[in-house]
């Protein structure tokens, strides 16, 4: 970056007026540029009387910049360097302050979004065990009729043997006939 402006943005601009004398009280060049529109909402602010234009920076008169703003300010050189300094560290807390707040949320979100995972694992758990012992009810249900079945069969051909005896010599003819014919 050069200090003449040229092909900087109007934020540039204005942060490259002021690094002349804020460079010799700390701060650089792309601290001052990265804060610049942060330091002119916050001056406003604090100073009501302050214009945009008495912020904007005319290529070329960074000092006559500063000057202007110590003398609608009504404040030393030294005084404006620690105003702008307590800005910038405000503005810097806050962000910081918000990151970690960011953070924080980040952190119950993953924590919330864990919790919720685990109770979704508990839940399918206990479903698929749930289907698993109707499976099996069904499974037993099924088989006790099945015996049932086959007992209630071998009973009548006990109690029934020539009845039973015909009726399987019907169905096997029924189906000799039924092969035979393809």
């Amino acid at each position: 970056m050069t200090q003449s402006g040229i092909g900087l943005n109007s934020s540039a601009k204005e942060a490259a007026a002021l690094t002349a004398g804020r460079e010799r009280e700390g701060m650089t060049t792309s601290q001052l540029e990265s804060t610049w529109n942060t330091l002119k909402g916050k001056l406003k602010q604090r100073y009501g009387q302050l214009t945009d234009d008495d912020l904007t920076f005319a290529e070329g008169k960074g000092d006559e910049l500063w000057g202007r703003l110590q003398d609608r300010l009504g404040i030393s050189h030294e005084e404006l360097n620690a105003t702008l300094d307590d800005l910038n560290s405000t503005a810097h807390g806050t962000l910081e302050e918000v990151k970690a707040k960011a953070a924080e949320i980040s952190d119950q979100v993953r924590a919330k979004a864990g919790d919720v995972v685990e109770d979704l694992q508990h839940r399918a758990v206990a479903l698929g065990e749930e289907a698993r012992a109707q499976g099996a009810a069904a499974y037993g249900e099924a088989r006790r009729r099945a015996r049932g079945l086959w007992e209630d069969g071998e009973e009548y051909v006990r109690t029934n043997p020539r009845e039973s005896l015909v009726t399987a010599a019907v169905a096997g003819l029924v189906v000799g006939l039924i092969l035979f014919q393809r």
